[in-house]
């Protein structure tokens, strides 16, 4: 049984990415800072977009599937500053495996 979000830490990890020409992001992999790397098997569906009105800081959530499992993957956009500044994070466990990103949707 999954824990509750509040369990989970923002974790920033390096991510390879497609830059398509029509402006979308699509991921490929997630990178972790010991050289682990998980390919995504496909991104579900389209990133739906968090964002604050005033605040310069959008947030994108991919639901994407590693593995057999299917998890969130964010990429943080601020454009509060002179340039833009492109983040991605996944909500990791402290203590569990970084192959979990969070909770696990069935």
């Amino acid at each position: 049984m999954p824990l509750p979000d509040s369990h989970t830490t923002r974790r920033y990890v390096d991510v390879i990415a497609r830059w398509r020409d029509d402006g979308t992001v699509v991921p490929l992999s997630v990178c972790w800072p010991d050289g682990r790397t998980f390919q995504i098997e496909c991104v579900l569906g389209d990133p739906i977009a968090n964002s604050f009105p005033g605040e310069g800081v959008r947030t994108l959530r991919y639901t994407v599937q590693i593995g057999r499992r299917k998890t969130h993957l964010y990429l943080e956009q601020d454009v509060s500053g002179q340039d833009v500044t492109n983040r991605w994070f996944v909500e990791a466990l402290p203590y569990h495996a970084p192959w979990y990103f969070g909770r696990i949707h069935r």
